[in-house]
């Protein structure tokens, strides 16, 4: 929420230094140019919902790097974890668009997955909020992961 507010707030010329996925950038753009109160509150919303479709963690950084870029001598930071195996997102997608007979179509195709922990995380990643989302696609892609190696 912080994050799409900050986003809708920026001056033009720093929101173009970060560089948004274009998606992203279309749905900011929008939100600038409505008025405050409910019509606003819905505005935002929407970028929240792009943002959790799109990189929102890597926008984060992005805006943190635009606001304090790294200092000459400071320590480097941690590097960024590995981006998923397209596999994993592939699956992952498939699994929460889908029904049961995708879930039996994984199980399928790796055997050794646990289509009862598999279910009940894809029952979570639906049923998840906007709070709980992101740790319910965590803990499915975290499982997937161990069972695609």
């Amino acid at each position: 929420m912080n994050l799409a507010k900050a986003l809708v707030e920026l001056p033009a010329r720093t929101l173009e230094r970060l560089k948004l996925p274009e998606q992203v950038q279309d749905v900011v753009d929008r939100a600038r140019l409505v008025p405050g109160g409910g019509p606003k509150n819905r505005a935002l919303r929407l970028v929240r919902i792009a943002l959790r479709d799109g990189d929102g963690v890597g926008i984060a950084q992005a805006l943190e790097d635009v606001h304090a870029p790294p200092r000459k001598g400071a320590p480097m930071p941690a590097p960024a974890p590995a981006r998923e195996t397209p596999i994993v997102v592939e699956w992952r997608g498939k699994l929460v668009e889908g029904d049961d007979a995708v879930l039996g179509e994984y199980v399928a195709t790796y055997p050794n997955a646990d289509r009862r922990q598999l279910r009940q995380l894809v029952r979570n990643v639906k049923k998840a909020t906007d709070a709980t989302r992101a740790d319910a696609v965590k803990a499915l892609t975290k499982a997937l992961r161990k069972t695609t190696r």
